[in-house]
């Protein structure tokens, strides 16, 4: 355990005040405020939140941040050491209960029941035709029967020869239609995590992808300043009803937004919406971006 940890600790203790109400007054997660307390940083999700995270908690608790990090600062990661990646999002397994099994198993048997009935049925079938179909009969009819039959023969297969299958297109469409479902490019458009929420200053990481495409829409008056962690600034300006914007940060590590009037507009991350603090007055969204390894 750190020295910073354990005087957040004995201070919230002191003040009587429980982990789970820390999360209520900061927004973060329990499990980051736990690592805090035991010196876990490498178990946040970034040096870039490390400090976000230590400063909300020492606000709710009543210390004063400067001086925490002139005393503790040298405990912190730097900005270089690896970061814990967020775990994925896990689907709920699918509980079968004993009578669907139990169901299963018998519908399983008699289907195999009927198929066996079935085979015997069709040779059983197959036999009786050929038995009927006795080559002595051919044999004992006279020859001009048999070159009347042979020329029918010959007819029907010169018939058979000259018919046009229409069923060539039918079967080339539907090669054509299986071509445009395999063409179906697979979604990139990752995971997009609120992380925390600290007065008008909303948190997000996205991952999982290398697309980082913010649009905006506005459907009243607003204004929008965009800066990148690089320092570059995108924008700072003001928009009407019926404006568009969109902006491409994937050579970014991380973006600061801010918005003068979030109900007047809506904002997407390759193409999902956000929800965003629905208040008249300025709101800033800061956007973490682990980018995807390309292989």
């Amino acid at each position: 355990m750190s020295e910073l940890g354990e005087q957040l600790k004995r201070t919230r203790e002191e003040k009587q005040i429980s982990l789970d109400e820390i999360q209520e007054l900061t927004k973060i997660q329990k499990r980051y405020l736990q690592a805090i307390e035991n010196g876990g940083f490498d178990k946040l999700p970034g040096a870039f939140y490390t400090k976000a995270f230590i400063k909300s908690y020492a606000e709710a608790v009543g210390l004063n941040y400067e001086s925490l990090m002139r005393e503790y600062g040298h405990e912190l990661p730097s900005s270089s050491e690896p970061t814990e990646s967020l775990p994925p999002r896990r689907t709920r397994p699918t509980l079968i209960s004993p009578a669907q099994t139990k169901f299963s198993s018998v519908l399983s048997g008699l289907l195999i029941f009927f198929i066996v009935i079935g085979i015997f049925v069709i040779i059983w079938i197959v036999n009786i035709g050929s038995n009927d179909n006795d080559p002595l009969d051919d044999a004992n009819k006279p020859d001009n029967e048999q070159n009347v039959v042979v020329e029918k023969n010959q007819q029907a297969i010169s018939d058979d020869e000259n018919k046009v299958e229409p069923i060539d297109d039918e079967d080339d469409g539907n090669d054509e239609d299986d071509e445009e479902i395999v063409q179906h490019e697979p979604d990139n458009r990752g995971i997009l995590e609120k992380v925390s929420v600290s007065g008008d200053t909303t948190n997000f990481i996205l991952s999982g992808t290398d697309e980082f495409q913010v649009d905006f829409t506005f459907h009243g008056d607003s204004w929008l300043k965009i800066q990148g962690g690089s320092g570059k600034s995108y924008v700072n300006k003001g928009f009407a009803n019926g404006d568009e914007a969109t902006f491409d940060f994937r050579d970014e590590q991380r973006v600061r937004i801010r918005i003068g009037s979030t109900p007047s507009m809506k904002m997407y991350v390759n193409g999902e919406e956000v929800e965003l603090e629905q208040q008249p007055v300025a709101q800033t969204v800061k956007i973490e971006f682990q980018k995807q390894s390309s292989n």
